[in-house]
């Protein structure tokens, strides 16, 4: 999960858009498997 934010900051430096709907979606599911797990 930090790796894929780092990514995702490093584009945001670059301005580049390609491959962050990738990452967001792999961000967003990391935080559903971790909203999953505080539920129980």
């Amino acid at each position: 999960m930090q790796q894929i934010a780092e990514k995702l900051e490093q584009l945001s430096h670059q301005q580049q858009c390609a491959g962050t709907t990738e990452l967001v979606a792999d961000l967003e599911s990391f935080v559903k498997e971790i909203q999953a797990f505080l539920s129980y």
